[in-house]
Order: C-alpha cells, then sequence, then structure tokens
C-alpha cells in the first residue's frame, strides 16, 4: 500500500506542476525589494536637521515668546538638532554600529517627549517599538539587515518568506490542490475496485494515504527550501538566527521574539493547519469524488482564514475557535504590527490549542466514518455513482 501511493504520486506531473510553481513563488521575494530604507532614512534625518534649524532661526528672532520659554525652546531644538547631526555623521562614515547608539539615543529623546504628552496612540507605540529594536541591536552587537532579500542570509529569508501573507496563503493552496488531487485520484481511475476487495481494513487505508500525501508534500516542500536557502547560505552566511522580530499584544505591549523563534512557531502552526486541511480533504473524500468540490472547499477556508485577521473583532467569539483562521500565522505571531490590530484575539498560543483540538476531531470524524459507517456498500455506491 505504501509503495502504491509513492508510485501513483511520484508518477503523476501534478507534482511536479506544484513544485515548480512552489519554488517559483519561493524565489519571488528577491526580485521585490523594499527599497533602500537607509537611504530614505538618512534624506529623512537630513530634512528633520533643516527643519530644526529654520525652526530655531524662527525662535531666535520670535520676540512674542518671553524667557524663560524661549531659552527653553532653543536648547531643545539644539538637542535634537546635535543628536540628529551625530546620526548623519557616523552614516556619511558608513559606520553602522556607531550610527545605531546614535539613533537610539535620539529616539529614545523622541518617545520621553511623547510620554510627556507631544504625541499620542500609533506614534507612542511606534517610537517604543524603536527604542526596543534599536537597543536590542546594539545589545546584541548586530548590523540591520540589509533591504535587498537578495543579500539575506538563509535564515532571515526564510523569516520574510513565513512574514508574509501571499506566500503563506499561495503555499496552503498548492498544498490543498496536491493533497486533494491525489486523494480523489483512486475514485477517477477506479483503483477502489482494488482497494475495496482488499483485505485490510479501510482505516489503514486511508490512514495510509492521508500520511502519504501529506509527508510527500512536506518533504518536497523542505527539498526545495533546501535547495534555494542552502544557496543562499553559500552566498550570503546562514543568516542571523538572533536578530529581533518584534511582537505586540492586545495591551500594545512590546516584546522581542528571536528570528529562530519566529521560525519554529511559525513551522509548527502551518504544519499543524496543513495536517488539518488534508484530514477535512480525505473526510471529505468519502462523500464525493470530485476533485473541483473538494479543492474548493479547502480554498475557500484558506481565503477565509487570510481575512479573520480583519474581521476578528466583529466575531471575537467565532474566529478565534477556527483553525483556518491561523493561515496568516506572520500576523499573528508578531500581534498584527504596530497598528495591534489583533488586539489578541488572535495569538500563537491559542492557535496551537484550536489546531490541536480541530486536528484530534477530525482525526476522531475520519475514524468513525471509515470504521463505523464505511463498510462496501458506501465504496460501490461511490464506484456506481460515477
Amino acid at each position: 500500500m505504501l509503495k502504491f501511493e509513492l508510485l501513483k504520486i511520484y508518477r503523476d506531473k501534478t507534482i511536479l506542476n506544484s513544485m515548480i510553481l512552489l519554488g517559483i513563488l519561493m524565489l519571488l521575494p528577491m526580485f521585490f525589494n523594499s527599497g533602500n530604507t537607509d537611504y530614505v532614512d538618512t534624506m529623512i534625518y537630513e530634512s528633520n536637521l533643516q527643519m530644526i534649524q529654520k525652526n530655531m532661526t524662527a525662535l531666535k528672532n520670535d520676540a512674542s515668546l518671553e524667557e524663560p520659554q524661549k531659552s527653553e525652546l532653543i536648547r531643545d531644538s539644539e538637542k535634537n538638532a546635535e543628536l540628529i547631526e551625530a546620526i548623519l555623521a557616523k552614516r556619511y562614515e558608513k559606520n553602522e554600529k556607531e550610527a545605531l547608539k546614535a539613533e537610539l539615543e535620539y529616539k529614545k529623546k523622541q518617545l520621553k517627549e511623547e510620554e510627556g504628552g507631544s504625541a499620542i496612540g500609533f506614534d507612542i507605540v511606534h517610537s517604543e517599538a524603536s527604542v526596543l529594536l534599536l537597543d536590542d541591536l546594539i545589545k546584541k552587537d548586530l548590523k540591520r539587515l540589509p533591504d535587498d532579500n537578495k543579500k539575506l542570509g538563509s535564515l532571515n529569508y526564510l523569516q520574510q518568506l513565513f512574514g508574509n501573507t501571499q506566500f503563506i496563503l499561495v503555499f496552503f493552496i498548492l498544498g490543498s490542490i496536491q493533497v486533494a488531487y491525489f486523494i480523489t485520484l483512486d475514485y477517477r481511475r477506479d483503483n477502489f475496485i482494488i482497494l475495496a476487495n482488499s483485505p485490510k481494513n479501510f482505516f489503514k487505508i486511508f490512514a495510509t494515504k492521508y500520511f502519504i500525501n501529506v509527508a510527500a508534500f512536506c518533504l518536497n516542500t523542505i527539498l526545495l527550501l533546501c535547495i534555494i536557502l542552502g544557496g543562499m547560505a553559500i552566498k550570503n552566511g546562514v543568516g542571523i538566527g538572533n536578530y529581533p522580530v518584534l511582537t505586540f499584544n492586545e495591551l500594545k505591549e512590546i516584546d522581542i521574539i528571536s528570528t529562530n523563534q519566529f521560525l519554529i512557531q511559525a513551522f509548527i502552526i502551518v504544519l499543524g493547519v496543513f495536517l488539518c486541511f488534508g484530514l477535512l480533504s480525505l473526510l471529505l473524500s468519502y462523500f464525493s469524488n470530485s476533485y473541483v468540490f473538494i479543492l474548493s472547499i479547502v480554498m475557500l477556508l484558506t481565503l477565509a482564514g487570510k481575512f479573520s485577521v480583519k474581521y476578528v473583532e466583529k466575531y471575537p467569539r467565532l474566529i478565534p475557535n477556527l483553525f483556518f483562521s491561523y493561515v496568516d500565522i506572520g500576523n499573528i505571531i508578531t500581534g498584527g504590527g504596530t497598528t495591534g490590530y489583533l488586539k489578541g484575539a488572535l495569538n500563537y498560543h491559542d492557535g496551537l490549542v484550536v489546531v490541536g483540538i480541530t486536528f484530534l476531531i477530525l482525526l476522531l470524524l475520519n475514524y468513525v466514518i471509515v470504521k463505523l459507517l464505511f463498510k462496501n456498500k458506501l465504496v460501490y455506491q461511490k464506484l456506481n455513482s460515477k
């Protein structure tokens, strides 16, 4: 049975086509970079410095301001100008580590002013995130990652992939196409005539089909990742496993996890969700041998999962309890970014519980249907209904 399933999968062109598409998908981020943010940041600092210098000139010539307010405003502007000049000097020297230290000092001053009441909401959270990130980079003696994805180490490139909603969405769709295709292939080729006469019990037959199909896709994905990331590791190195990734909770509290932690959490949830989709495809195949029907259901749930993060506040009791709500794993692990729009309703730890329970429920349903309800009658009924 095991050999039969493996031959059936690897002799079919569908698996080759899906792997080619997945490989192209993994390579796409190399050609779509976020731009030279370091250059843009330098331009912003230069613009801010010019603005501060103009404001200082205006303050000095403003006769309507009285002391000591006027002197305090001028001193504050001079301090800001001094900090920005220090940042720019180190950036011009290409001394990134010292530039980070100068930038941290400036960001801390900004944050202190914002907490004093000069900024609210998003600005404060954004400044807190900047301070925490810079502080962590300095403590770990790390440089900022390059903007060009082609220059990233393999671990950091992988983190970019799994943090990308579009990549994860297409990944699940391609996986669903393969699993749904091969699970229904026996019906389309009348292989169930052989299986129906097999002395083996049906649960073992279906368990083998499920395991081989899911394992084949996972192994092929791992092989593709090894080829692509191996090439990047040779060119750019393994990457920085302890590079910080910012996370946010419902209280807008900010924390940091490492790239390694992010990847481990992402792999666990992605694997769990994919296993659930596989069991769901198997469950649907008992009642319909239509590949299009099964694939449509799975793809609709995958797409629904993409929008779950946007509607979780509207349906806080429903969405967090659906396993496909955890498709957008990048946003779920990080908490939705500085805006904190997930507000803790969808989070990694709840995702583990929901996905785990769903897997057990689907496994039990498969067992009950195959063991107690399936029988040969349903097999022949499916074949005769073609």
